[in-house]
């Protein structure tokens, strides 16, 4: 499998295969077409995975604010075969190579972020509206150690 950044040609292709591999039924594919169009869109955030020519998975990266930090969180992530690992791995070289410092990960379906080395937020004081009634559940994962140290409050995906 080779993972690579997304080209504008594998915009469509990315979409049908999210709402594809979507169980959710919650639309990630035209989520993930409407993140591409906001003004703080960074392609090099998003990546594809390619196998025998096929594009075969995807992972992105989108900024949000944290007390006024801008940081990044995850993006629709999907992929036919289940191997999330090579595209996480990918994703938080290039979130660390651009500066940031975490990743926070509110996901959808049936992915367990604690499964990759990412803890609940709520651990650092670290919330969403309404996450104190059980409503949501939201992860981050520090790409440098204490890196959320002296860090707490709501997070807001803009």
């Amino acid at each position: 499998m080779e993972i690579r950044g997304i080209q504008p040609a594998d915009h469509e292709m990315i979409d049908q295969l999210l709402e594809e591999l979507d169980t959710t039924k919650k639309h990630i594919g035209k989520r993930a077409a409407k993140l591409r169009q906001e003004l703080n869109y960074q392609p090099m955030l998003e990546i594809v995975a390619e196998e025998d020519g096929q594009l075969c998975g995807t992972a992105s990266l989108h900024e949000i604010t944290l007390n006024e930090i801008v940081c990044v969180a995850m993006g629709p992530i999907a992929e036919k075969h289940g191997r999330l690992e090579p595209l996480l791995a990918e994703l938080k070289q290039r979130a660390l190579s651009s500066g940031f410092r975490f990743i926070v990960w509110q996901p959808v379906g049936e992915i367990d972020p604690q499964d990759y080395g990412f803890e609940p937020a709520a651990s650092h004081e670290l919330y969403l509206l309404g996450q104190e009634k059980g409503q949501r559940k939201v992860y981050v994962l520090q790409l440098i150690e204490d890196s959320l140290a002296g860090l707490s409050g709501q997070i807001k995906f803009n």
